[in-house]
């Protein structure tokens, strides 16, 4: 009884600041008032649901989330609670649901999904700029679905045609075999990712999980075969005898086997900063979602950049090599 008096003292307080910061129109004001506001509504929620902990069960506290107050839940429970009336200005329908999960051990997911919260837009508002963006969204999702299909129909057909054919067989050529099966994989695992995600990402079950690293590491792969291809040419262009010392196994190990150690720790990242939303967790500028966590991201992207780059380099020293002296220089 006396925290629950202690809170909504502090609550009145608090509401008589507001109320004072909201009279000016500034944006520093607006800031500070909304920053107030995340303070009362999260007193609120505190003060709600002071008397309903049960201290033997393991059970998720209640939280506010600057939008929606969470009640204490059971763990290991998708909590659903109603979509905002409002936020910021914008108009919410509360007839659909936001979800967060209440993970096993007692603690709330890091980020609730509010993808199903739609604006309420009135007719008079729904002009023909806003058709037409909804139009353009459709198309970009229409053509890249279509380009992913024609590239894996084109791909294959190109995969067949060097096994299929014998006579061409070479290093060079096993190389761009298996640049292109990495292609393929990762296109594959794009469709597949594309219908389990939608479904999954909310309980962020092992198999959502399972489909998204395995289409990491396809594209890590295609990258790397891109750098193998980098590392032949030079190796070609600047010892030219030195091609056939290097065994295809050395080639097979840093295409196939490197990525899987740098997934693995890129895997290791997720699950212990963002084991949420089938870690495919990625901040946006709407109100109805929050940044997400910059480190998976950065460990995912280096290994990307560091083989470019490394392909880069050989290429450069190579045509600095290789290209003859212009007519009329001296040496």
């Amino acid at each position: 009884m006396g925290s629950k008096i202690a809170l909504g003292i502090l609550l009145v307080l608090l509401l008589c600041r507001t109320s004072e910061q909201v009279s000016d129109g500034t944006s520093e004001q607006e800031q500070r008032a909304w920053e107030l506001h995340v303070m009362v509504k999260t007193l609120e929620c505190q003060l709600r649901y002071a008397g309903t902990y049960e201290p033997n069960k393991n059970l998720c506290n209640a939280t506010f989330d600057n939008i929606t107050c969470w009640p204490p839940s059971p763990a290991g429970v998708l909590v659903h609670m109603p979509c905002p009336a409002e936020l910021r200005g914008h108009r919410y329908d509360t007839t659909d649901n936001v979800t967060k999960l209440c993970r096993s051990n007692g603690t709330w997911a890091r980020i609730a999904d509010y993808g199903s919260c739609h604006e309420i837009v009135a007719i008079k508002n729904e002009t023909e700029n806003a058709l037409s963006r909804r139009w353009h969204f459709k198309a970009a999702l229409l053509l890249n679905d279509i380009g992913h299909s024609v590239s894996l129909v084109c791909l294959s057909i190109a995969l067949i045609l060097f096994l299929y054919l014998k006579s061409i067989r070479c290093t060079r050529n096993n190389i761009h075999l298996n640049l292109i099966l990495t292609f393929i994989l990762k296109n594959t695992t794009w469709f597949i990712m594309k219908s389990v995600v939608t479904e999954r990402h909310t309980s962020n079950d092992w198999v959502c999980r399972t489909v998204v690293t395995l289409f990491n590491y396809f594209k890590v792969t295609n990258f790397f075969w891109m750098f193998v291809e980098g590392l032949y040419l030079y190796i070609m262009i600047a010892h030219a005898y030195g091609t056939e010392k290097v065994k295809f196994w050395i080639y097979i190990l840093i295409g196939w086997c490197i990525p899987i150690v740098l997934v693995l720790i890129w895997a290791v990242v997720k699950l212990l900063l963002q084991n949420d939303q089938c870690w495919i967790a990625d901040g946006g500028s709407s109100y109805l979602t929050t940044s997400s966590s910059t480190v998976p991201r950065f460990s995912y992207s280096w290994r990307i950049v560091s083989s470019l780059e490394i392909s880069w380099s050989f290429w450069y020293r190579n045509s600095k090599r290789t290209l003859p002296e212009r007519p009329g220089t001296t040496a």
